[in-house]
Parts: structure tokens; C-alpha cells; sequence
């Protein structure tokens, strides 16, 4: 009789997690977060959802985007360890548990990556735990890609600028600064692709001004 309810008991359990599981992945939703950033204001990129008004919960992912605008963006001025690097501020406190990749691009091209798998984040920030830079980067853009995994609670936007909501500038002054950006250096690569143009270049000018040369007798 003992085990018979064993069984029953189990059966029960088994389909109450099972249900659960279901009813996560149905749930489950991606979102795209675009915040453009002029050095004093944030405000939604066209296109963005709105971190604002949604609620992430465990099996949802999300793409977070601080996009500098105006030929501008940020300098990293010192190396460094820095907590959490980037990630969405959101109301409630909790832990979850997410895998997340970052980029930091300058003019589309990525110039800085990070990425962990299963860590957890504690109180109320969704993305990266410490990530360490170095000095000499210059970009115009954060990407944060974010999976979570699990969660002790929800998780809601409570601004459209990193954790603790202020600018990255602001929260690692030391570290970041904010401003207008010069023209990107070119690769090694670039360097050599260019001098091997210019030089064909001159050559077949050199090799035109030979045979425009005409000899006459009289």
C-alpha cells in the first residue's frame, strides 16, 4: 500500500515539473533592448523594445545595445576589473542564473569580447559579473547578449542605462571616459594593403610616363 502511494506521489511530481518546464518554455521570449546615447540622454533606438515595460523571466533571452551617437564613445583610460562591466538594471533583487556574451564594436566591427556560461548574478543586475579590460580601447557601442537560465524572481527594467543606471563613464570614471572619437587607426594588414596599392600605383604612372617619351631625327 506504502509503495503504491510512492508511485502515486512521484507520477504527481513528475507531471508538476513537467507542466513547469512546459509552461517555461512557453513563456520562453527573446527581446531587443537599443538605447541610442548622446553623452547626457538615453533614449530608445527605433525598432527597440521597451526594457521598461517587460518582464524577463528563466528561458528568456535578450540582446541589450548602448549605441554612442554622434561620432562619439568611450575610452577605456586605465585597465582594469570592473563590476558588473555591463548589464541591465532591473528591480528585483535576486539570483539568476544566465550565460551572456559582450562585444564592444567601433563602427560595427568588435574590438573587445567577453562570455561566460551558467555564472550567477546576484541583486539586481542581469548580464556580466567582473570582466577585465584593458587600457587603449575605443568603441562607440556595448552589445550584451543574455540568456537566463533560472531565476529566483522576475526581472524588470527599471532604466535604460546600465547597472546601477548610470552611464559607463559615470559608474567607472576612473576607467571610461566619454567623448568625441578620432578616426579609427588602420590594422597592420590595412597598413600593408595600402602601401602595396600606393606603390602598384606609382609604378604604373612611372611606366605611362615611358611611353609617352617619343625620339626624333632630324
Amino acid at each position: 500500500m506504502k509503495f503504491t502511494k510512492l508511485l502515486a506521489k512521484a507520477a504527481t511530481v513528475s507531471a508538476v515539473s513537467l507542466a513547469f518546464a512546459s509552461a517555461s518554455s512557453a513563456q520562453a521570449a527573446s527581446f531587443i533592448f537599443s538605447v541610442d546615447y548622446d553623452g547626457t540622454t538615453a533614449s530608445l533606438a527605433a525598432g527597440s523594445d521597451d526594457p521598461l515595460a517587460t518582464t524577463l523571466v528563466a528561458g528568456d533571452t535578450f540582446t541589450y545595445s548602448l549605441n554612442a551617437t554622434g561620432g562619439q564613445g568611450w575610452t577605456t583610460i586605465a585597465a582594469g576589473s570592473l563590476f558588473p562591466f555591463f548589464a541591465l538594471t532591473v528591480a528585483e533583487s535576486g539570483d539568476r542564473m544566465v550565460d551572456y556574451d559582450l562585444n564592444l564594436n567601433r563602427l560595427g566591427s568588435s574590438i573587445f569580447s567577453d562570455s561566460a556560461a551558467g555564472i550567477t548574478n546576484s541583486f539586481v543586475h542581469v548580464g556580466t559579473n567582473s570582466v577585465d579590460i584593458a587600457s587603449g580601447l575605443e568603441f562607440d557601442q556595448y552589445v550584451l547578449d543574455v540568456t537566463i537560465l533560472a531565476g529566483s524572481d522576475a526581472a524588470t527594467a527599471n532604466t535604460l542605462l546600465p547597472w546601477p543606471g548610470d552611464a559607463p563613464e559615470e559608474r567607472f570614471p576612473n576607467n571610461i571616459s566619454f567623448g568625441q572619437l578620432g578616426a579609427p587607426v588602420p590594422e597592420p594588414a590595412t597598413w600593408a594593403f595600402m602601401i602595396f596599392g600606393f606603390g602598384a600605383i606609382g609604378g604604373a604612372m612611372r611606366r605611362q610616363r615611358k611611353a609617352a617619351v617619343k625620339v626624333s631625327y632630324a
